[in-house]
């Protein structure tokens, strides 16, 4: 799954961040919240556009801190005990998911929200959850699959390679 082609295709991107919108919200309006996270680099853009969405700064987190300057692992406006929700593309084991939100609760932000555009339910990514981060998720691998091949863009003996492969991870 490329979730960077979605980027250049400007109504299902707002109709994604819509979704995103109300995935992240615990009720049926907008969710208190001081501020969006993107993990880098594939959930910036859609952090940004959630951030607009709400009026809510945005902010990102690095996978690492710089080696120069001021070093910092977060960049944009940060206010200790912010209640953030952080936004990834896709989330495969949530290892990128899981080092942002425990850099945020590091640097004094409140987060119990990630929301993503697409998971694989693996395994590992249960973790989250473990960490009491609570994921929504717009769609998720299966749906996709399901999607691709009644559009005819997958072949069913693709799919089933696909299938086979998710199994596979699923099962570890």
């Amino acid at each position: 799954m490329d979730n960077r082609l979605l980027l250049g295709f400007v109504s299902e991107r707002r109709a994604l961040v819509e979704g995103l919108a109300t995935a992240a919200a615990h009720d049926a309006g907008a969710p208190a919240v001081d501020a969006v996270a993107g993990t880098a680099t594939a959930g910036i853009p859609w952090a940004a556009w959630l951030a607009e969405h709400w009026s809510v700064p945005m902010l990102y987190v690095r996978s690492g801190a710089k080696e120069w300057g001021r070093q910092k692992s977060i960049e944009g406006l940060v206010g200790e005990g912010w209640r953030t929700v952080v936004v990834e593309d896709l989330i495969y084991s949530g290892g990128s998911a899981r080092r942002t939100v425990g850099t945020l609760r590091d640097a004094g932000l409140h987060v119990d929200t990630c929301a993503c555009i697409v998971t694989y339910k693996a395994p590992e990514s249960r973790r989250l959850a473990d960490d009491g981060v609570r994921v929504t998720a717009l769609t998720t691998v299966d749906q996709a699959l399901d999607a691709a091949e009644g559009l005819g863009k997958l072949s069913a003996s693709d799919r089933e390679v696909v299938v086979e492969w998710l199994s596979k991870i699923r099962s570890t």
